[in-house]
């Protein structure tokens, strides 16, 4: 008799009892189990053999079956580097399984809530969004919302009487010939020549949600360049109805700049509007200058670009007048040495480049916030990363960012006390810092 062979996929949320229900199974303990959440950040595969009803003596010692048991991370919304790749485990092992085994904790009330993998569909967000909080009370502040666009897009869509992505493409794509351009609604419109994203140090952080309405949408600088000629005739809107959205908005409390999509500037040489973007590892920026028609198109898709400042110096040139080259990335010319030469030669060429390349190199706290978190999660290296995110919080004490990624760190390396004392500085900064608040409360 044929021995058969199936892979069983054990998902579900931190610490709902998948290590420990493949550790039952198995008779054994494989798979760690503790009461910290995330304690499994890569799959871990156990067989589990199924006996023979009926034996002969040809079967004698022969299973009947064998399941491959599949444990997996816990399923939530990813917020680091760390976080994409557990999830990217579970996406893997949700692909290459015969049956899928969602776990669920009975003592926790199920309800319709966003999934802690994070939202992929634009269901999902409406759903989210339907449960959100108001900041504050309409027309009484500016703040950018991704989640707003989503609705937009999902408004579009019921108006329209289709997909969002299909009204893109029967309004705006087809009629003025962009053909390089689609919205993201399935992996496998992914072809060969669609570009992958890479973060700063060039491992792979590219996109893979669905989400309509804030991005997902992939083009090329030769179709959005179609799209800026476009918006200088009436074929896709009339000149008087976009002339509205570069129009600031106006609110009670503060000012802002942001129209309808764009940010808007009142410049001597006329009105400028533009727009930055960023998910995973791509980036963009689109500037339009609308009296001399000059537009500014940068797209990459290797992790945080100078792109404000490249436009900037773009635009000197045009104009003749000096420009400035921007800065390189300090966290990038730090983790070359950290790989070359360990951490305390990156401590001693930080404090090198602050004396003496400060006028080339980015060592703001952003930098090396980035650095910290290559270390800690992509290197593993916690007690590294603890070194780096030290020196940012010593260079920025005021900042309550960095005090929080410094305490993250701690309780990457298990130092629970260091964890909450620098938990505290962050709060005591920042009273708003939601991710410092919840991380204290678990770990009291």
């Amino acid at each position: 008799m044929a021995l058969r062979t199936g892979f069983v996929s054990i998902v579900g949320r931190p610490n709902a009892g998948k290590s420990t229900l493949l550790n039952a199974l198995l008779g054994q303990k494989l798979a760690i189990v503790t009461h910290k959440p995330q304690t499994t950040r890569t799959r871990i595969l156990g067989v589990l053999e199924l006996p023979l009803r009926k034996k002969t003596k040809t079967d004698a010692g022969r299973p009947a079956a064998q399941v491959v048991l599949v444990d997996t991370p816990g399923v939530h919304k990813p917020t680091t580097q760390l976080d994409r790749r557990m999830m990217q485990e579970v996406q893997d092992a949700l692909e290459t399984r015969d049956v899928v085994l969602f776990i669920v904790d009975a003592t926790h009330r199920l309800h319709d809530a966003e999934p802690e993998g994070g939202v992929k569909t634009p269901g999902q967000q409406r759903r989210a969004m339907s449960r959100a909080e108001d900041a504050f009370a309409p027309g009484q502040q500016y703040r950018y919302s991704n989640s707003g666009y989503v609705l937009l897009g999902a408004v579009v869509a019921k108006a329209a009487g289709m997909p969002f992505p299909q009204f893109l493409s029967t309004r705006i794509l087809t009629p003025i010939g962009m053909k390089r351009t689609f919205v993201l609604t399935d992996k496998g419109q992914k072809t060969a020549g669609t570009a992958t994203a890479y973060n700063d140090f060039g491992d792979p952080d590219d996109y893979a949600e669905f989400v309509t309405g804030d991005g997902g949408i992939y083009s090329t600088v030769d179709d959005l360049y179609k799209f800026d000629r476009a918006l200088y005739t009436n074929s896709l809107i009339s000149q008087p109805t976009l002339s509205e959205m570069f129009i600031p908005g106006t609110v009670r409390e503060g000012s802002t700049t942001y129209g309808l999509g764009w940010n808007i500037e009142n410049t001597p040489a006329g009105k400028r509007v533009w727009h930055t973007g960023n998910t995973a590892g791509f980036r963009a920026y689109f500037e339009r200058q609308l009296v001399s028609h000059r537009v500014i198109i940068l797209l990459t898709n290797v992790g945080n670009s100078k792109r404000v400042e490249i436009s900037a110096a773009i635009n000197n040139i045009l104009d003749g007048k000096p420009f400035i080259y921007p800065k390189r990335s300090g966290a990038v010319e730090l983790e070359t040495v950290y790989r070359s030469s360990g951490i305390d030669s990156v401590l001693t060429t930080y404090q090198s480049l602050k004396q003496k390349s400060s006028a080339d190199f980015d060592l703001s706290e952003a930098e090396l916030n980035t650095l910290g978190y290559q270390i800690l999660y992509a290197d593993h290296k916690p007690r590294d990363a603890i070194k780096i995110f030290a020196l940012n919080a010593s260079e920025h004490p005021s900042s309550s960012n960095a005090f929080d990624s410094l305490a993250e760190a701690y309780r990457a390396s298990g130092d629970a006390n260091a964890a909450k004392t620098n938990y505290e500085k962050a709060l005591a900064l920042d009273p708003a810092n939601e991710h410092a608040r919840t991380a204290l409360a678990q770990l009291k």
